[in-house]
C-alpha cells in the first residue's frame, strides 16, 4: 500500500480508530489537516506546508525506529509493505 501524503494518511486514520489509539501523533496530524480550511484563506498554503512537514517528521522519526508500531500499521492496513510518500518522494518504506 502506498500512502500518497498527509491528506491520504488523515483519511486512513479517520477510517481506522485503532490506528489513532496506537499512533500517539495521529490526532495531531488530523487536527493540522482540519485547521487548513479554517480561518484566513491567505494562510492556506502555509498551513498545508506545516501539516506536510509535520507528517514527514513524524513518519520519519516516530515510525522509522519503531518496529512494533510499523508491524501494527501493516496489520491494520492488511499490507505486507507500506510506503509513505510526500510530494512524489518516498519518505519511508515499512
Amino acid at each position: 500500500m502506498t500512502v500518497t501524503g498527509a491528506e491520504h494518511f488523515v483519511k486512513i486514520l479517520k477510517k481506522n480508530k485503532e490506528l489513532i489509539e496506537v499512533i500517539p501523533w495521529g490526532r495531531e496530524i488530523i487536527n493540522l489537516h482540519e485547521l487548513i480550511s479554517q480561518g484566513c484563506k491567505c494562510k492556506k498554503g502555509a498551513k498545508e506546508r506545516m501539516r506536510d512537514e509535520t507528517y514527514r517528521e513524524l513518519v520519519t522519526f516516530a515510525l522509522g525506529d519503531n518496529d512494533m508500531l510499523c508491524a501494527f500499521i501493516k496489520k491494520e492496513l492488511s499490507s505486507d509493505e507500506v510506503i509513505f510518500m510526500l510530494r512524489n518522494e518516498e519518505i519511508l518504506k515499512i
